[in-house]
């Protein structure tokens, strides 16, 4: 007899062989039960990890969203030390403490320091001995001055913009693809670092390049700021208008991570988990920007060979006025379209809802980034300035006032040193106010 025809007869054998199936059976019912509950947790918002969508009430209580205080400079004890009112700002935490400033850098270190700090190079052994050899009460100031002139201090602390700005020679996705024209709104960084741009100008150039006063090609570069997000434009599918979609979700996310600090892009399908931010709110956003195409604009030029080609920007503009009808698109999809909504801000962010004026029966463009960018870039709009003083405190120091530069919501870090930030952030937008 086979050991076949033994098995089939002897149950015992049968059961034997069939243990390590159950106890896989067993295994998988476990996992299933699990995966279950994990479901469950995630679709009812995994209340343990996150809690509610805080209220407008609660949102509008937040640190990051309370209007600029003016700050005065603190009185110290050690009055001789200060030479500004940042030190008065720093000595006082210090004293506080119980603590004393490190003793002052040598020449030698602090002209290293700064030049480091500034260009991103060493100083010349001839600069080094310029500035021991200069005894008078302005060589300081002589030098930071020389290093701001330098045209290397728009390509190095053009870098930390680009960063912000996701900039990239190539696409990313799929087949990598060349971008040979990016290196135009480089370059737009860097000179407008150089020549000391008005940061509110900063911000209305690269969102409406095409609607600000005295548009041209350099404004039209500066719109890049929208086009740097990793494409796909060789495998974007069968859906392009989905694709479109993606493509300004990164406009809408990376703006309101750049330029306040906030991740909107969490509520693109549904309300933010941790911020006052509604589905609405994300969507009032997209329909600033819904009326933008990807274009290249043509080169001007005295030679007609030359001008009849196209030079391709990665512009993001507006050709017409009207803008296609924009909904809130339930969990983010195109095949369950919700109400319609018009152009907004965050609910939080306004004391009362801005107004987007239709515009003129002539108009190339809606109107509705020069709108958003002007808002954003307002002196009175306390998270910009906030941001913004602190990008510039991390880059000189290691670490920003806030830990989380671009996460001023519930979920980032509370500042170190509140009163100092404000008095920079009102300073930074005072003086952008004055220019």
């Amino acid at each position: 007899m086979t050991g076949l025809e033994s098995s089939r007869r002897d149950g015992s054998s049968l059961a034997r062989s069939c243990l390590p199936f159950q106890a896989c059976r067993s295994l998988l019912n476990t996992l299933r039960s699990i995966l279950r509950i994990a479901l469950v947790c995630f679709l009812v918002g995994n209340t343990v990890g996150f809690g509610a969508t805080p209220s407008l009430e609660v949102g509008r209580k937040h640190w990051a969203f309370q209007p600029l205080r003016r700050i005065e400079s603190p009185a110290v004890r050690d009055a001789a030390w200060p030479r500004n009112d940042v030190d008065r700002f720093i000595l006082a935490a210090l004293e506080a403490k119980g603590l004393k400033p490190s003793p002052e850098a040598d020449r030698r270190t602090l002209i290293r320091r700064a030049t480091f700090d500034l260009l991103g190079l060493p100083p010349t052994p001839e600069e080094v001995e310029a500035f021991v050899a200069d005894t008078s009460p302005q060589a300081w100031e002589r030098v930071v001055d020389r290093l701001l002139a330098s045209p290397h201090y728009g390509e190095r602390w053009g870098r930390h913009w680009l960063d912000l700005a996701r900039y990239a020679d190539s696409s990313g996705f799929h087949n990598d693809l060349d971008r040979p024209h990016a290196w135009r709104y480089r370059d737009y960084v860097i000179r407008s670092f150089n020549e000391d741009k008005p940061y509110a100008r900063f911000i209305a150039e690269q969102l409406a390049g095409d609607e600000v006063p005295g548009a041209d090609e350099e404004t039209l570069i500066a719109t890049g700021f929208c086009r740097n997000a990793p494409s796909n434009d060789d495998n974007m599918g069968k859906n392009k208008e989905q694709y479109r979609l993606d493509e300004l979700d990164d406009v809408i996310s990376t703006t309101s991570t750049v330029f306040l600090g906030l991740t909107v892009g969490c509520a693109r399908c549904h309300d933010h988990k941790t911020d006052p931010i509604s589905s609405a709110d994300y969507y009032s956003l997209l329909a600033v920007f819904n009326g933008t195409e990807k274009r290249g604009v043509p080169k001007e030029s005295d030679d007609k060979a030359k001008a009849k080609e196209a030079v391709q920007l990665q512009a993001l503009i507006e050709t017409k006025a009207k803008v296609p009808a924009t909904h809130l698109l339930r969990r983010g999809s195109l095949q369950n379209k919700g109400p319609e909504v018009g152009p907004a801000v965050p609910v939080v962010l306004a004391a009362k809802p801005l107004e987007f004026p239709a515009p003129a029966a002539d108009a190339k463009s809606s109107g509705r980034r020069r709108v958003l960018a002007e808002w954003i870039a307002a002196p009175d709009n306390p998270l910009t300035w906030r941001v913004l003083a602190n990008r510039i405190w991390q880059h000189h120091f290691g670490r920003g006032l806030v830990a989380t530069p671009s996460n001023f919501g519930f979920k980032g870090e509370r500042p170190t040193h509140p009163e100092l930030l404000d008095f920079l952030a009102a300073t930074a937008s005072s003086r952008s106010a004055g220019s």
